[in-house]
């Protein structure tokens, strides 16, 4: 609309409130995600493990499903089949860490790529918002969608298997639901971090994207490829594993559920500098990346 034909008018709804308006910038980004039928329909079957799982503990607890189920499977049915232990929640829990971060791949490159190539910075930060606000506005959209897949269901299937099985399980086993919800949290803000990090620096959706599968798969082949070329005296230690982070997170999984140290050879405490340090790194990215103009020497 042409400045001359003077048809602006002054804003007249509700101003939003100070501490919530990166809320703005979550909530139009969602609109944006929830417009693309093949992201809602990836969503939709991130859901699918954890129902089954869901039916896989019923299973497991209801008399008549059991005892119909043993003479299909022999004397203990689907319980010796899939028992529900810490094994299971550890695979439940790399199911959804792989899936969420696949949904970050492919959403958070689209919430910041935009901006970067409308040149947007210099119009979001005149406005009242600054850049702590504009990241926490595009963050916490991958939040909410992988809270909603990760540990949340996570915790729902710990608390059906105390329901079922009784407070006694709840007690001896408690050290799962943390587990769920600690990695999770560090599993989902570090991939977050990391993919709009990379988007923001990288500037095209494309090789934004391209770049976190890289990095995810690629780097899994190295990490094995490391271990082999090592040399394995006087210990063997797979310092190879750092480089996979699907491997990193399960370590921190399993150093909280059942207080194994090391993998590997590798201690446990070193995954958890991996996440601190790509976390770390990524906010140092974006304190540089996203700022109102860029200074050209």
């Amino acid at each position: 609309m042409a400045v001359y034909k003077q048809t602006y008018k002054r804003y007249q709804g509700e101003l939003t409130g100070e501490r919530w308006r990166f809320a703005i910038l979550a909530r139009y980004s969602l609109l944006s995600i929830l417009d693309s039928r093949l992201l809602a329909g990836f969503y939709t079957l991130c859901f699918v493990p954890p129902v089954l799982a869901a039916g896989l503990i019923y299973l497991n607890h209801s008399t008549r499903a059991v005892a119909e189920l043993s003479g299909a499977y022999g004397q203990d049915g689907v319980i010796g089949l899939v028992p529900i232990n810490n094994l299971f929640f550890h695979m439940v829990f790399r199911i959804q860490a792989f899936l969420a971060f696949m949904l970050v791949t492919f959403v958070a490159p689209s919430t910041v790529t935009s901006d970067i190539s409308n040149n947007a910075f210099p119009v979001y930060f005149s406005k009242p918002i600054s850049r702590q606000e504009y990241v926490c506005g595009r963050i916490a959209v991958l939040l909410a969608l992988t809270s909603l897949i990760t540990w949340i269901p996570g915790l729902i299937l710990v608390a059906l298997q105390a329901d079922m099985d009784g407070t006694q399980w709840l007690i001896a086993n408690y050290r799962i639901a943390i587990a769920f919800l600690l990695s999770s949290w560090l599993w989902i803000i570090t991939t977050s971090l990391f993919a709009i990090a990379l988007s923001v620096w990288l500037r095209w959706k494309s090789v934004a994207t391209g770049a976190m599968l890289g990095i995810f798969f690629a780097g899994a082949g190295l990490g094995e490829m490391l271990n082999t070329v090592l040399p394995v005296f006087p210990v063997p230690v797979q310092w190879g594993l750092l480089l996979n982070l699907s491997t990193v997170i399960a370590m921190i999984f399993d150093w909280i559920t059942e207080g194994v140290t090391n993998r590997g050879a590798v201690p446990g405490w070193t995954a958890l500098t991996v996440m601190l340090l790509v976390a770390l790194g990524s906010i140092g990215v974006l304190y540089r990346r996203v700022r109102p103009s860029d200074v050209v020497s």
